[in-house]
């Protein structure tokens, strides 16, 4: 990542800081927002090598990995958005009132292993983050 910043001008620093903002934060608005916040995350996916390639001169040859890591990143929030709709109307078909309460008891096996694989993979994402970015030496 050093070596892909090094000699990147203001222009390219501000776009390559708006795209990965975009893509770090706009999958966090999915939980309220769940149908705007998937098509943005869904268009920035789609176009984000795109404006690094048309307005910048950074090289893009590890982009991929991230590009990757970010795409499950956001598909593993909206997977954790979807349950706990499903739980919300569950709950509302049997009367109760409706919290951001998922039983996991009430999923079946694969909604089961789904879930943990979601949680994994928000660990896994949010380590790599800690660790590229350095966020343990920060006190």
């Amino acid at each position: 990542m050093a070596a892909m910043l090094s000699g990147a001008s203001p222009t390219d620093l501000l776009v390559l800081a708006l795209v990965a903002g975009g893509r770090l934060l706009l999958p966090l608005l999915i939980p309220w927002f769940p149908l705007p916040a998937i098509v943005a995350c869904l268009l920035l996916d789609g176009i984000d090598q795109t404006l690094f390639q048309s307005l910048t001169r950074l090289p893009l040859e590890g982009y991929q990995t991230y590009d990757k890591a970010l795409d499950i990143y956001y598909l593993s929030i909206a997977y954790l958005s979807t349950l706990r709709t499903q739980a919300g109307l569950r709950k509302i078909e049997r009367g109760l009132p409706q919290d951001n309460y998922l039983n996991p008891k009430d999923l079946n096996k694969l909604e089961r292993e789904l879930l943990r694989d979601s949680f994994k993979i928000v660990n896994e994402f949010k380590k790599f983050v800690a660790y590229h970015f350095k966020l343990g030496m920060i006190s």
